[in-house]
């Protein structure tokens, strides 16, 4: 699963609505404190309330290729979770009321491993591809504000692209609606949402506009041994380096090297010395290293690493394919596949087109040197309410390039995340593989990876859920009663869609972790064992696969005394104050098997 943002600490405050003795936290309302510091601080904010959108930019109809519908901005500063404003470069493109993806590009913490040899590395820790929907309330210069507070905080390695809401889309055949290419701080996303079908007979395309492949260089051919994995361009032994490399989720990292034949997270490393190969970029999967040094270097195996595949939850992360790494006095690096973003209430894919695609870059053969490393996959995120279909849906990493002396490595699959009634048509050919490693004009790979297609640490990530795509129903209340008095561990009980995940607030406050609702859409949530008498209001939200209802209509309730009314010897008395009277009450619901045992409220005075 993906790393949040720091938790924020909420503290608990029960007002005391009585004029007696003051109000003193026992033990148990202490762990309740507890819990509830710890309760992660998307309970505050709004969440993914957005669905479908809310169609207000009407039709669109697409009759060209090339068009491009999403402008963006950087983040000029850091935003916090549970902030409500969004500091930017540039807010000429935005308007107040629309819609938003805030969308962390880079890794703002350092990666083990990310410019090394490991094939893998986690983003658990990191907030590399981390995205979160919002809607303007207002623009100003250079700030953007929201609605509502942010659920997680993006670090300044983050982009804000603005994201239309349609009712119906058309693309005619031969027409396009494409992705602009990252520049390095912004770019590379094709968003959209629909309330109504996306008739598709034409291509939604983000192929090569993800992170950049390593830049060719010359000059640099007298370079031999070179050992460094992330090395300075310049004379050969141990400490020399060798061609630029790919561009990943770490380029933006302080201090991160450019050149070496280790990587840059997803990004390849460039060809070290002498004509050797660059590495293929990476996302789901891996890429393959590129080939070996010139025989004047004794062919050795220094081509460029190829791009960490990177370990995350689909559905919490965007991402950029890695760019590969240019290959030694020889051609550049494949740019890497950018992120489709699409939700609507059908999507229809005609033959023959019906295209939706993220696909790597191909690098450029090489006669004179080592050539670049294959461009990765990219993103794509797509879910409908009904039926997704399609002809060809692809994130697919591209081919290393051929050379004469030392080939490129291929680029790992890329990341596809896909839901609707039934999965995917079978009509649609799905695909995150990777591409093969480039040849010598003899056939040879000259040990650049992958040799062979079915390798599957070389293939994407690929999730496909079958079922529609719905916002939960907002929960209802079921008991208590508005205005009914209750003890307190009285449950509250409502109802919302099966399955559902829960969380519920009583005066503002979040009890607890979520519940889940059963097979019926019942939930129940205790009210907190010392939670003062008086009146209080309960309300909840639902989430279902990253979908978040609104919130519920408050429910009223007030909490009395608490007594324990038993017979057949278990007597009848108020409950004490503070811990000891909780362990009594939890005693007696033991003791008192049911039938012989009652709970009830009493409001007091």
């Amino acid at each position: 699963m993906s790393h949040l943002a720091p938790t924020h600490v909420v503290t608990a405050s029960f007002p005391r609505e009585d004029l007696g003795a003051p109000w003193r936290p026992g033990p148990l309302l202490g762990l309740l404190a507890m819990v509830l510091a710890l309760a992660p601080v998307t309970a505050l904010a709004e969440g993914d309330v957005f669905g479908l959108g809310n169609a207000q930019h009407g039709n669109l109809t697409v009759r060209d290729p090339g068009l491009v519908i999403n402008a963006s901005s950087p983040l000029s500063a850091e935003a916090l979770a549970g902030s409500s404003e969004l500091r930017v470069a540039d807010v000429s493109a935005f308007a107040a009321g629309e819609l938003v993806l805030v969308l962390q590009m880079g890794s703002d913490t350092a990666l083990p491993g990310a410019q090394e040899t490991e094939a893998a590395v986690s983003l658990t820790d990191s907030g590399a591809g981390r995205w979160e929907l919002a809607r303007l309330a207002s623009v100003e210069p250079g700030v953007l504000r929201l609605t509502a507070p942010l659920v997680r905080r993006f670090a300044s390695e983050s982009q804000v692209v603005r994201v239309p809401e349609y009712d119906a889309v058309r693309l005619n055949t031969s027409a396009a609606l494409v992705a602009p290419p990252w520049n390095g701080r912004n770019g590379g996303v094709l968003a959209f949402l629909a309330t109504g079908t996306v008739f598709n007979s034409g291509s939604l395309v983000a192929d090569g506009v993800g992170f950049r492949g390593g830049t060719a260089q010359t000059g640099t051919s007298a370079q031999m041994g070179c050992e460094a994995l992330n090395g300075p361009v310049g004379g050969g032994g141990a400490s020399g380096g060798g061609a630029n490399k790919g561009e990943g989720i770490a380029s933006a990292s302080a201090g991160a090297a450019t050149s070496g034949y280790g990587r840059l997270g997803n990004g390849g490393g460039g060809g070290n010395c002498h004509d050797a190969g660059g590495g293929g970029g990476a996302l789901g999967g891996r890429g393959g290293r590129g080939g070996n040094s010139a025989q004047e270097d004794g062919s050795r195996p220094v081509g460029g690493h190829g791009g960490a595949a990177l370990g995350f939850e689909p559905r919490e992360r965007l991402l950029l394919g890695g760019g590969g790494g240019a290959g030694h006095e020889g051609s550049a690096g494949g740019t890497g596949g950018g992120i489709i973003f699409i939700r609507a209430h059908e999507v229809q894919g005609p033959k023959p087109r019906g295209f939706i695609t993220a696909n790597g870059g191909t690098p450029l053969a090489s006669s004179t040197g080592g050539a670049g490393g294959g461009g990765a996959g990219g993103s794509i995120h797509v879910r409908v309410e009904r039926r997704l279909g399609c002809t060809l849906l692809e994130a697919r990493g591209r081919a290393g390039g051929n050379s004469d002396i030392s080939p490129g490595g291929g680029a790992g699959g890329g990341q596809l995340y896909l839901q609707g009634q039934g999965g995917v048509d079978s009509a649609c050919a799905v695909s995150a593989s990777a591409g093969l490693a480039g040849t010598t004009s003899t056939g040879s790979s000259s040990g650049a990876e992958p040799v062979a297609g079915s390798e599957a640490a070389f293939t994407g990530s690929t999730v496909v859920i079958d079922q529609g795509f719905v916002v939960p129903t907002v929960p209802t209340w079921v008991s208590p009663g508005a205005g009914e008095v209750v003890s307190p561990l009285s449950p509250l009980e409502g109802k919302t869609a099966p399955g559902a995940s829960v969380q519920v607030f009583i005066d503002g406050v979040p009890v607890g972790a979520p519940v889940v609702a059963d097979a019926t859409g019942s939930f129940s949530v205790v009210t907190p064992a010392e939670i003062p008498r008086g009146p209080h209001e309960a309300r909840a939200w639902a989430e279902q696969l990253g979908a978040r209802s609104a919130l519920s209509a408050p429910l009223g309730f007030n909490v009395g005394d608490l007594q324990l009314r038993v017979g057949f010897g278990c007597g009848s008395a108020p409950a004490a104050e503070g811990g000891l009277g909780a362990f009594a009450l939890a005693l007696a619901l033991l003791v008192c098997v049911p039938g012989r045992g009652k709970l009830r409220g009493n409001p007091g005075p």
